[in-house]
């Protein structure tokens, strides 16, 4: 097998090009909430170690939301390594009973080591917002070199 690093010089080769890693999770019970508060989805969370410094993962949440009652928002975040990411994915809760998968995209750039990357859902003011195990996922996938 070749070396995944060309010497100088050299033609680079599709042998000497690493590939991305994918990591992919998908809900496993939805989450029903009416709080500002964000709480885990359920399943929807992927564990990877990177080696390169500055390793950058582009992940997308994929978030099945359905409003129960009218006011506010439903919003999907992501956290990495117990910190929120800037950008969340929202969903108005105009219409009672009106679903949506809303999606967001994140690039993130991460050190290396250990890394644990899930989504999480909260409501902001009066209304309810579920998000559903059917359609909502996480897929990260990481360029570590």
């Amino acid at each position: 097998m070749p070396s995944t690093t060309p010497a100088a010089g050299s033609r680079i080769q599709a042998a000497h090009t690493p590939a991305p890693g994918v990591y992919a999770a998908a809900c496993t019970s939805n989450l029903a909430t009416s709080s500002s508060t964000a709480a885990d989805v359920v399943g929807a969370s992927v564990s990877l170690t990177t080696v390169q410094a500055n390793a950058v993962a582009v992940v997308i949440g994929v978030f099945d939301m359905t409003t129960t009652s009218t006011g506010g928002a439903g919003v999907g975040t992501l956290v990495v390594d117990g910190a929120t990411q800037s950008g969340e994915a929202i969903h108005g809760l105009v219409t009672s009973a009106d679903r949506d998968t809303v999606v967001q995209v994140w690039p993130v750039t991460l050190a290396p080591g250990a890394h644990t990357l899930k989504l999480q859902g909260a409501s902001t003011g009066a209304g309810t917002v579920t998000i559903s195990n059917t359609h909502t996922t996480i897929t990260a996938t990481v360029y570590d070199w």
